[in-house]
């Protein structure tokens, strides 16, 4: 219960930084550091007394992915869409 309630609040956070994360001014470096500042510490407050399963840790992934995947986004190569490589 208590993962589903950070979840939220963590969504929020998300939502209105979502213009900022999509910027194209804004570097990676730069906007991975919000997601570790910002975002993150939403989440992950009081996680210390969670009693987590697979199915926790698994929506826990899935906020983490979404984020991700919205600072470095799709690439399109040869007119086939790829993930970037992160490094």
């Amino acid at each position: 219960m208590q993962i589903k309630v950070r979840l939220g609040a963590a969504n929020k956070c998300y939502f209105g930084l979502e213009n900022q994360l999509s910027s194209e001014l804004l570097s990676h470096k730069v906007k991975c550091l919000i997601y570790r500042t910002l975002i993150r510490p939403v989440l992950t407050h009081g996680s210390e007394t969670w009693a987590t399963g697979k199915h926790g840790e698994n929506l826990l992934r899935s906020l983490d992915s979404k984020v991700i995947w919205k600072i470095f986004g799709p690439v399109r190569e040869n007119g086939c869409w790829r993930r970037r490589k992160i490094s």
